[in-house]
């Protein structure tokens, strides 16, 4: 049944109608004209039609759509001429069914989203007795995670693609969820060509019969544990090279975490857990207890480091010296967080220092009791592990241990007579500039009669690479001199250390870089421009300086993803987004793909004509990609709207309210017709 029947004449005037569903849109008196219920680009449309019906002889059919009180009129146009003089206008109005077509569309893509987002696979599993009956898969993402496809998936059984004989316990752990109605949840592995992957399983009760298992893919997880674990073993047997343990003291929280090497020097039972603050001043001597206490007051009260020889008290009564080193951590807003430091055993070390000071006062007593010292001297120097190189006055090397020859690299005959600048070795610096020979710690303690401590240089070795190593140098004086006569060189290679450390520095960069890049595009993520915002608009509330903000979206993009493909669209997402971050000259300034096609430029330091400047300069730039759009309105390549939002921030504000000013101008440049930019020119 049609919605109106119209008697035309061929300039448009009604003759008669008929309106069977009487919609009151569809009215039109008798002698009145169609440019009276039709907008005036339809108008012309519809005496063209009438003319074609006329000339041909043929009906004529087309469909049109107008917005008339607020709502979408969609209607068919049927023209039949019946003569030259009489248009016989058959009207359908297919507005609602249009309406329920895109609220259909919209219902399925929002599904498609909701089950892309699903976890990798779902099983809906029947049991009969002690055995499974059938089961239902449904593959809501990765198709791959059973290297098959889903058609394959369906001509197959669940047995071949998974439960297999290795598997058996799977069954069983069905059959439980089962019966007993309570939900399981555990690991797995799968073999699936050449890779292990991952996997972790739910199963919940639907019924006695019936339950769901839900798993998900975690390889990717697995790794980075096993990355971390690894990471984390390589550190811990640094630390226990270098006899070096660790800790940190969460403020906030009052939580203290020791290393397992921490654990080890200070002999205390890692089963009694982290001791509190005044446990772990109870095991050091009771006036450097003190010492330590003042210095971690001072510590956190001035932010400035501390590093302490500390007497360990061991419970057999006896003390093991350490050497405690602290550090403090910021916030952005310049508060303390956490404390954090090493501890070192350098009991040997001290044993060698009170064994130099005893050689030294025995010098002016008999030959044989220097002998019986010196030898006592060399049994401590060659059960140490750390390196011991003993000089004379003129530099020359008379003696070294076996941890020495090792580090180094040569033999006692080899370094006999040598001095620390003679090596043919090229030293550098930690910042990798060169380590000059006359500022060798033992060097200089010979000039000037000081000791040098904590020294770190690294040697490079006939392969190029370099070995890092920490020195000491402690003077020997004979009695009454202010000159030494010798100088005690002590080291350890700290090369794993370093390595260590490096590692887990770079593994940290990497991952903030991956946390803050989208990964499509390669520009900066939405946290990252969260993050950025929230920055600069704090500094400049304090500068009281200018503060721009672009909010650039693809003009009809979702035409261009359906008529170019998700690939062709992401292809296009990539090259705007690199252009336009071309565009942008200053550190400070950047992109970030602000969410689907639309991505946002902050420019602090900008006011509204240079924000103008830079959004020409992309929007140009984007046009000189000619990507083609067929889809396009506004032109047959793809283009972009803007909204261009410049302020001064203040206090009372958040930065909501720029984003919210940029978002409203770029609503008024895609109503204005896209292909153009809007801002507030007041």
């Amino acid at each position: 049944i049609p919605d109106l029947l119209l008697r035309l004449k061929p300039d448009g005037t009604c003759l008669a109608y008929i309106n069977p569903r009487h919609k009151a849109e569809n009215f039109l008196p008798i002698s009145h004209h169609i440019s009276e219920i039709l907008p005036p680009e339809l108008v012309q449309k519809q005496l063209d039609i009438i003319e074609q019906a006329i000339v041909t002889g043929k009906l004529q059919v087309y469909q049109h759509q107008f917005v008339n009180q607020n709502r979408t009129i969609c209607q068919e146009i049927r023209i039949l001429a019946i003569n030259e003089q009489e248009i016989l206008a058959i009207v359908r109005d297919y507005s609602e069914r249009k309406l329920l077509e895109e609220r259909l569309i919209y219902s399925e893509k929002k599904m498609r989203l909701i089950l892309e987002s699903l976890t990798d696979i779902i099983l809906t599993i029947n049991i009969q007795g002690q055995e499974i009956s059938s089961i239902d898969i449904v593959l809501t993402n990765n198709s791959l995670l059973i290297n098959t496809s889903y058609t394959e998936i369906i001509d197959n059984t669940v047995h071949n693609l998974l439960l297999d004989s290795s598997n058996n316990g799977w069954l069983q752990k069905v059959i439980e969820v089962a019966t007993s109605g309570k939900t399981t949840q555990f690991d797995y592995s799968l073999s699936i060509g050449a890779d292990m992957l991952w996997f972790s399983a739910v199963i919940s009760p639907i019924n006695a019969t019936t339950v769901t298992w839900v798993a998900r893919d975690i390889s990717d997880r697995k790794q980075a544990e096993a990355s971390l674990k690894k990471s984390q073993a390589l550190l811990s047997e640094a630390q226990e090279v270098a006899q070096i343990g660790n800790w940190e003291y969460d403020i906030t929280t009052g939580k203290i975490l020791w290393s397992d090497e921490l654990f080890k020097i200070t002999e205390r039972d890692p089963k009694l857990g982290e001791p509190s603050y005044e446990e772990n001043l109870q095991l050091y001597h009771p006036d450097d207890a003190i010492e330590l206490d003042r210095a971690v007051e001072h510590i956190t009260l001035t932010g400035e480091p501390y590093k302490l020889r500390l007497r360990l008290l061991k419970p057999d009564g006896s003390i093991k010296y350490t050497q405690a080193r602290g550090q403090v951590k910021f916030n952005e807003i310049g508060e303390i967080t956490r404390l954090f430091g090493t501890s070192q055993d350098i009991t040997e070390l001290v044993k060698i220092e009170e064994a130099l000071r005893q050689e030294s006062a025995a010098r002016s007593i008999l030959f044989r009791e220097l002998q019986e010292s010196e030898a006592r001297y060399r049994s401590v120097i060659a059960s140490m592990t750390e390196g011991i190189v003993l000089q004379q006055a003129d530099g020359q090397i008379t003696a070294c241990n076996q941890s020495a020859e090792k580090i180094l690299g040569l033999t006692a005959d080899q370094m006999r007579g040598l001095t620390s600048v003679d090596f043919e070795r090229h030293t550098i610096r930690e910042d990798g500039s060169v380590f000059p020979a006359e500022h060798h710690p033992a060097i200089v303690t010979l000039r000037t009669g000081q000791p040098q401590t904590n020294v770190i240089m690294g040697i490079s070795d006939a392969d190029c690479a370099i070995k890092w190593i920490l020195i000491n140098s402690q003077p020997l004086f004979y009695p009454h001199e202010t000159q030494p006569y010798a100088v005690v060189t002590s080291f350890s290679d700290i090369t794993q250390q370093r390595l260590a450390q490096e590692i887990l520095k770079h593994q940290a960069e990497q991952e903030y870089l991956r946390a803050m890049t989208d990964g499509l595009t390669q520009v900066a993520n939405r946290r990252c421009f969260d993050e950025r915002l929230q920055i600069e608009w704090s500094r400049l509330i304090q500068e009281k300086k200018w503060f721009s903000l672009i909010i650039l979206d693809v003009d009809y993009f979702k035409r261009y993803n359906d008529h170019y493909g998700h690939q062709g669209g992401d292809n296009c997402l990539i090259k705007i987004a690199q252009t336009a971050a071309k565009q942008l000259k200053r550190p400070a300034d950047l992109l970030a793909r602000y969410g689907g096609e639309e991505f946002a430029v902050i420019l602090p330091n900008t006011d509204r004509l240079g924000a103008i400047a830079v959004a020409e300069l992309i929007q140009q730039a984007i046009r000189d990609l000619a990507i083609p759009h067929e889809n396009s309105e506004v032109s047959p390549i793809v283009t972009v709207s803007m909204g261009i939002a410049s302020l001064i921030p203040k206090s009372e504000q958040s930065p909501d309210h720029l984003i919210a000013l940029a978002d409203s101008f770029l609503y008024q440049a895609k109503k204005q017709g896209r292909n153009q930019l809007a801002v507030d020119l007041k």
